[in-house]
């Protein structure tokens, strides 16, 4: 098995510091390379129960999953590995070793993997703190080899944690690298030209995805911004044969609101009408008096799909323990049987 790495990576090839800190730029090629230094400790190490995470479970099937896919046939180990799609676990036949990829968005079932020997985190800005104190304490016992967190990410906040933890107070125990794709000797021409023409006018995009330095995180202003009223409206009618989506977000003041929307075949979002109600009328069951007689006019025959801000989820002792904003509006909705399409938590907010 032959496989080659970027020069830029030989130290980390062969770091065995609890903590590998990968920070750098688009196309740097931190995630390859942490494929190849897993897959060469899967097939030549013992006793190897490695987890890969993501913030979200769904992010890793189309990211990592297939990574770990492409690079096992590329270095024609493919069938020396058992590989359960459902649970996303690669099991390496001749050493019994383990490498399973987990969102942290069922921290339970994290908590159920027992004998976990190193870990990935990748696109590790997506977590909390304490989604990583919580890693932390699944290392831990005698291995046969050296336990390992290996750390991916672009540095999109100065104010980040992990700056904070790994960068502002290193220490003995980890190597930091930085990288960009210039250290990646992989690339192609048209991805180097798509990359830095991309970015070129945004002086902080510029710094974090070219440059791989510290950026700074502007919430919400991005979207405002980039508002034009001549762009983004036009005169929408209901469409009768697509499905109604209503969005929920648990406000109160300056109103309760409620997006209804529609997705074209094509995959186009089009916002086609709203409900804010206003004190004293902001409570959910005015709020399904006001979208079912919205339905009706339409005469809607089609299905209707809740969903939301994702912290909504929790209980609303207020009406009944067991019960939450969602829950409360399908009842309320009950007439048109809305079907629940609520995640389980949000994405991230950049």
């Amino acid at each position: 098995m032959e496989i080659k790495i970027n020069k830029a990576y030989n130290a980390a090839l062969t770091s065995q510091h609890r903590y590998l800190v990968l920070k750098g730029g688009a196309g740097s090629g931190k995630s390859i390379f942490t494929v190849q230094k897993l897959i060469l400790r899967l097939t030549s190490e013992d006793k190897h129960r490695i987890l890969c995470v993501r913030k979200v479970a769904t992010t890793l099937r189309n990211s990592i999953y297939q990574l770990l896919i492409d690079k096992l046939i590329e270095y024609n180990i493919y069938s020396e590995f058992t590989i359960n799609k459902s649970e996303m676990r690669f099991t390496h036949n001749p050493t019994g070793n383990e490498l399973i990829l987990h969102g942290m968005d069922d921290q339970e079932k994290i908590k159920s993997i027992a004998g976990i020997t190193s870990v990935w985190c990748e696109e590790a800005t997506e977590l909390d703190e304490l989604d990583f104190n919580q890693l932390e304490l699944r290392v831990r016992g005698e291995t046969a080899t050296y336990k390992q967190f290996i750390i991916t990410f672009n540095p999109i906040s100065e104010t980040h944690w992990i700056k904070a933890r790994f960068f502002d107070k290193p220490d003995e125990d980890m190597l930091l690298l930085n990288t960009t794709y210039k250290d990646n000797h992989f690339l192609d021409a048209d991805y180097i030209k798509h990359l830095t023409e991309r970015v070129r006018n945004n002086e902080n995009l510029y710094k974090v995805y070219v440059l791989g330095e510290w950026g700074k995180v502007d919430f919400g202003g991005e979207f405002l911004k980039c508002w034009s009223t001549i762009k983004h409206t036009s005169y929408l009618n209901y469409d009768p044969s697509l499905a109604i989506w209503l969005s929920f977000d648990e406000n109160v003041n300056p109103y309760f609101p409620c997006g209804i929307f529609q997705i074209t075949d094509d995959n186009q979002i089009r916002m086609i009408d709203c409900v804010a109600l206003k004190n004293p009328n902001n409570t959910t069951k005015e709020m399904g008096r006001s979208i079912l007689s919205k339905l009706r006019k339409w005469q809607h025959k089609g299905h209707v799909y809740i969903c939301g801000d994702a912290t909504s989820q929790k209980d609303d002792v207020k009406i009944e323990k067991g019960f939450d904003l969602f829950r409360i509006l399908i009842t309320e909705l009950k007439e048109v049987n809305p079907i629940r399409r609520v995640s389980r938590s949000n994405p991230n907010v950049r």
